[in-house]
């Protein structure tokens, strides 16, 4: 941890999310975020920390470029910070700490964020519809709470890509069988948050989550959106791992 690993993290992160505002994957207060957060990562926990990072963000970016949604694939501020600011302050206690666990954390953390996309935006190319998490019964694509078979294969994809990466840093088979476990649990809790996340009735009678197509709300909490889902997954998923590591 120096200023100079702080300044690196700042031009990096600026000129990344300056080439993605130019490909619109972000907005300018999603490039914002993201230089706030790229920035905190380097600085705290080093120039492999912000590679993982950046796997993260350009797989997501390319994967997002299949989704038929194209407004939705431009990550606001709130977007960035529900992804990527729980890896962020695991960062900043592993730049004060230094355990190896924390280090694991973090990479957990970005691992959430990396198989939510991935099964996300993969899953919703599948030819079967998907299934409510719980009842199995089929229901409207692109509705959160719902999961099909290719959205957990590439959950499970995303967590191995993630674990495979960290082998030169962690080296400890536990925290890797965690860093894979706890990424993909990560995404399996977010489809179960998704269940009751907020839903509404568009002008036709189709449910939607989009807020500013609604006439009236069709279920669900109604604090409870997309982002805060992600974040809430990603705090849950880094919680499941502590409880992992005091256990190991």
């Amino acid at each position: 941890m120096s200023l100079e690993a702080f300044i690196i993290g700042f031009i990096a992160s600026a000129l990344v999310g300056a080439y993605a505002m130019h490909k619109n994957s972000l907005t300018l207060s999603g490039w914002s975020a993201a230089v706030f957060i790229g920035t905190l990562l380097y600085g705290f926990a080093g120039g492999y920390a912000f590679f993982l990072l950046m796997v993260f963000f350009g797989s997501s970016s390319l994967i997002s470029r299949f989704n038929p949604d194209k407004v939705s694939s431009k990550r606001t501020a709130v977007q960035v910070f529900a992804n990527g600011l729980p890896a962020a302050i695991v960062a900043i206690f592993y730049g004060f700490l230094g355990y190896l666990e924390l280090y694991a954390l973090m990479i957990a953390s970005i691992g959430i964020a990396t198989t939510d996309t991935w099964s996300s935006e993969i899953g919703r190319l599948s030819k079967h519809p998907p299934r409510h998490i719980f009842t199995l019964k089929p229901i409207k694509t692109g509705l959160s709470g719902g999961v099909t078979l290719l959205g957990f294969l590439a959950s499970a994809g995303a967590a191995l890509l993630m674990t495979a990466l960290s082998v030169p840093v962690v080296p400890s088979l536990p925290l890797l069988s965690g860093i894979f476990l706890f990424s993909f649990l990560g995404s399996v809790i977010d489809s179960m948050l998704g269940v009751i996340q907020v839903k509404y009735k568009d002008i036709l009678g189709d449910v939607t989550e989009l807020k500013t197509a609604a006439i009236e709300k069709h279920s669900g909490l109604s604090f409870l959106d997309n982002n805060l889902v992600n974040a809430y997954s990603n705090g849950l998923g880094i919680l499941a791992f502590i409880i992992y590591i005091t256990l190991l």
